[in-house]
């Protein structure tokens, strides 16, 4: 089977996931299928269309404005209480940005290696035949 993005992977960590959702948060994934999964291969072409990774925006993660101001507010208030900070929102709405939530939420150029390209033409002209 040449997998596609809209297909979902029925094993692994990632179960139940679409290859596009796996490729938006983990597209290394993907890499180390092709690598170490005798039948796993992928319509590289498909890929190429897909938007760019952002790595840690994981499925079913905090991704809506208004839910992650909601987690800023409340560990700013956690944090006043505590007396840690004494400093304005964009500060520590940064700082829990970076930090407490450990999200990454830049967009990156993520493209498969020489060695993941050659070993899935491989296995697609394997399965061709």
């Amino acid at each position: 089977m040449i997998y596609k993005p809209e297909d979902i992977i029925d094993f692994g960590k990632n179960k139940g996931y679409t290859l596009a959702q796996i490729w938006k948060y983990e597209p290394t994934y993907i890499s180390w299928l092709i690598l170490n999964h005798d039948s796993f291969c992928i319509d590289v072409i498909k890929f190429k269309h897909l938007p760019k990774p952002t790595p840690g925006l994981k499925p079913g993660a905090v991704s809506g404005s208004k839910e992650r101001s909601e987690i800023i507010d409340t560990n700013m208030s956690l944090l006043r209480r505590l007396s840690l900070i004494d400093s304005d929102r964009s500060c520590v709405q940064d700082a829990i940005n970076y930090e407490a939530s450990g999200y990454n939420l830049n967009e990156y150029d993520y493209w498969f290696s020489d060695e993941v390209i050659e070993r899935n033409s491989a296995k697609i002209m394997f399965f061709s035949v």
